[in-house]
């Protein structure tokens, strides 16, 4: 006899949490929904559905760029089997703001499940967040060159591309200090706790960085340096792919401009893309896109496209990146681990099975007999006889 299954009431539990968050994102988001598929009726159609078909390759080429970061850690697993977690983390960050913690969380699930490293797993999440900020520096500093000679949203241009170098600047730097020297960084985290909690006091909030966050953040920190220091040829295939992926971004910008009879240069392009990605990153909560949208109208507008269609391409290029992922995501729900009990679970069975094939007959029955045995050990051992 088998025990039901204890962890599959919280994975309804959580999956309940999400619908009703994403129910709530769909509510106050549905002015622009409908706003979206109103300009999408009036742009061209063909170029249309082929922006909307470049970035599901983009973000095709993002879980890619995952598999690529795990691979720098020693975490293995396939494109494929990485793209519903990556489709699944743009699904929960959008019904549980997090600032894509949520996707780092569904893929350490996902590690740990298939019997790997769930601590190396979230150093490899460190290393493609910072590969994937990184290679928009280039982007950046020619919209910033391109702003400042043209004259186009200077001030709000040269600040946001600032904070956002500095930003990357300081990840990478962090970076190397925990290679070379990790009892400065660990220095340096302890400031960051404390003056978070200081903050949080001010605000009559418990302080939410404990002491241990200080050590594990060095600990990710420090092998997330030694992978980038002792495996340079991995990191330039990274680095290059990113800066692929942001290329095939910025296609489906241009595809969308098409779409509305605005072909534009190469220079208004990348700075009206590059500041629409910076503000996105830098702003507090990044899920309110008005900043985003309010940047590239500035940029645009300033270098001489008229401001209707620029409001259109703005609208649909923003409702494709956060409505696409996110309905796909949800379908992709079924085919991630963390929503599925692990009897489902096609890659935890035969290694159970494995395990159980070592032990004697007699040791089995003692097992099965065992009150506190696991259900999934217990169901496994009979396959063997």
């Amino acid at each position: 006899m088998s025990r039901p299954s204890t962890s599959f009431g919280w994975r309804r539990i959580l999956l309940l949490v999400l619908l009703v968050g994403i129910a709530a994102v769909v509510i106050t988001r549905f002015a622009n929904a409908r706003k979206l598929i109103e300009t999408l009726g009036r742009g061209n159609v063909p170029w249309i559905v082929a922006g909307i078909l470049i970035h599901v390759v983009y973000f095709t080429m993002s879980a890619e760029l995952y598999r690529l970061g795990f691979d720098m850690v020693g975490v293995t697993g396939s494109m494929l089997h990485l793209l519903p977690i990556v489709f699944a983390g743009y699904f929960v960050n959008a019904a549980i703001p997090s600032a894509g913690a949520g996707t780092a969380a569904l893929f350490i699930d996902d590690a740990q499940r298939r019997g790997q490293s769930g601590a190396r797993t979230a150093v490899g999440t460190v290393l493609v967040l910072l590969t994937d900020l990184g290679t928009m520096l280039p982007f950046v500093a020619y919209a910033a060159w391109y702003i400042y000679s043209h004259r186009a949203g200077v001030l709000a241009g040269l600040t946001g591309g600032g904070v956002f170098a500095a930003y990357v600047v300081a990840l990478v730097g962090l970076l190397l200090l925990a290679a070379k020297s990790p009892n400065w960084l660990r220095h340096v985290i302890e400031y960051v706790r404390r003056a978070v909690n200081h903050v949080a006091g001010w605000l009559h909030r418990e302080p939410p960085l404990g002491s241990g966050w200080v050590e594990t953040t060095v600990e990710e920190f420090a092998e997330a340096g030694e992978a980038v220091v002792t495996q340079p040829r991995k990191l330039l295939k990274a680095l290059g792919w990113g800066l692929l992926m942001h290329g095939v971004n910025l296609a489906g910008l241009y595809t969308f401009f098409l779409a509305f009879g605005e072909p534009l240069s190469f220079g208004v392009l990348v700075a009206g893309f590059a500041m629409g990605i910076v503000f996105f990153v830098i702003t507090v909560v990044p899920q309110i896109v008005a900043a985003v949208e309010g940047i590239m109208l500035l940029i645009f507008t300033a270098a001489g496209v008229p401001a209707a269609k620029v409001g259109a391409v703005v609208v649909v290029f923003r409702g494709v990146t956060f409505w696409l992922p996110v309905l796909i995501g949800f379908v992709s729900l079924r085919y991630v681990s963390t929503f599925r009990p692990r009897s489902d679970e096609g890659g935890s069975a035969p290694e159970t099975s494995e395990k159980a094939g070592d032990k004697t007959s007699d040791e089995r029955e003692n097992r099965a007999s065992d009150v506190g045995t696991d259900a999934k050990e217990v169901q496994a051992a009979p396959k063997e006889e």
